[in-house]
């Protein structure tokens, strides 16, 4: 494979790049691509790199599917920032947390002499 396929990889596969609408036909090209060499590799016993082949082929078919729910005016699903909700039940217990006092210092030894 080439340097400019390597890339392409690469990129197909990173969740934080979104495709311009007007690069399908290149991402479709890419696809075929990893789906012929998906093939020679099976053909040739590479099971590696079939494996490898294959996660780059789903992202590129997961990168197309985008593509089309943005062309049928379809947004992408929205992200949650991960931010934490503390239940009120968890109230008494975060309470409980706070009150208990701090540990003990441990005493200072110098190991220097």
């Amino acid at each position: 494979m080439s340097v400019e396929a390597d890339q392409a990889q690469v990129c197909v596969r990173c969740p934080v790049l979104r495709i311009e609408p007007a690069q399908r036909r290149r991402l479709e090209r890419i696809a075929r691509n990893l789906r012929d060499h998906i093939e020679e590799a099976g053909i040739n016993g590479w099971l590696g790199e079939v494996q490898e082949l294959q996660i780059s082929f789903d992202a590129a078919g997961r990168k197309l599917a985008v593509l089309d729910r943005l062309a049928r005016g379809q947004p992408s699903a929205p992200v949650s920032p991960g931010v934490p909700i503390i239940p009120e039940s968890a109230d008494g217990l975060r309470k409980q947390h706070i009150s208990r006092p701090p540990p003990a210092a441990l005493p200072f030894v110098s190991t220097l002499r």
